[in-house]
């Protein structure tokens, strides 16, 4: 379940949703984050085209509110690093990737 604002406006759009989901599922892409020792976030990929730009956000899932914005680089065999190093403890990741007119996006638990 997601926590939204209003139910009766979430419930208007929930076949939207539904459908994006449908489209991005049909892409065949796939995405998983670890950490490094040093704090860098690697993504290994499946299925995305070359050329792809993966960003993300990240959020602290319960305490004090925090987001930080990460950009990533290509580090061969379908995996990409970020540019910036995360800070220990718990994220969520919102992970978004796209590539060839197409944008497929995932949050992951990042321990």
């Amino acid at each position: 379940g997601i926590v939204v604002e209003n139910s009766y406006v979430a419930s208007q759009k929930f076949n939207d949703w539904i459908d994006e989901a449908d489209r991005m599922a049909a892409l065949g892409w796939e995405a998983n984050a670890t950490r490094t020792e040093d704090g860098h976030i690697v993504i290994a990929t499946d299925g995305i085209p070359k050329g792809a730009d993966i960003t993300a956000v990240l959020r602290r899932p319960i305490g004090t509110k925090q987001f930080a914005d990460l950009t990533f680089a290509p580090s061969g065999k379908g995996q990409f690093r970020s540019l910036e190093p995360v800070p220990d403890g718990r994220w969520t990741i919102r992970l978004t990737i796209e590539a060839g007119g197409s944008t497929w996006a995932q949050e992951l638990a990042l321990p």
